[in-house]
């Protein structure tokens, strides 16, 4: 989990909302994106999805960074970043993680969740967070290859986090190619 000072150790501290690379087909995303981000308070998430590689990622990096900040300069509310893997991997450990993750952070960033194939145990998992957060009042963030309508759960949860997120699709290629590419 990234917490405070960690970020900078994440191999993409380095991106921020300035450097992504918008793109037409992107301009509500953008407008999405940009208006969480000039918001002194967060009454919903946001939940970005799209292909592999089109920058899902770098924009919740970009969130949680301006989350971040402002939890320490503006007393608001201290966030939580970590994978959905790393996620699942803690709440096999502690049988309590998910439930002290949401009582101690104010907003909870999760990158890929939900993967095909995912196993019942992965599902109970993301269902237990998604409920822990509605109910205590807190803000989930995420990002996906998959909408929440295409997630193997039951219909309460997706019922929850569609009230409790904005989800945009992110369209493009993989900025990994285009990389791979150039180099």
């Amino acid at each position: 989990m990234y917490l405070l000072g960690d970020v900078s150790g994440h191999r993409l501290a380095d991106r921020t909302i300035e450097n992504f690379i918008w793109t037409e087909e992107n301009e509500l995303v953008k407008k999405v994106v940009y208006s969480f981000f000039y918001s002194e308070d967060w009454d919903r998430g946001v939940g970005i999805v799209g292909g592999v590689g089109v920058g899902k990622t770098h924009l919740l990096v970009a969130l949680y960074k301006n989350r971040m900040w402002r939890s320490v300069y503006q007393g608001r509310p201290v966030p939580a970043w970590l994978s959905f893997q790393e996620f699942v991997s803690e709440a096999r450990k502690d049988r309590d993680f998910v439930k002290g993750l949401v009582s101690e952070f104010g907003i909870i960033f999760v990158d890929d969740v939900w993967c095909a194939g995912m196993g019942w145990e992965e599902k109970n998992l993301l269902r237990e967070l998604v409920l822990y957060c509605y109910d205590k009042g807190k803000v989930l963030c995420y990002t996906s290859n998959f909408s929440v309508r295409e997630w193997e759960v039951d219909e309460r949860v997706k019922d929850r986090i569609e009230e409790m997120c904005v989800e945009v699709e992110l369209k493009g290629s993989s900025f990994r190619k285009v990389i791979g590419a150039i180099k």
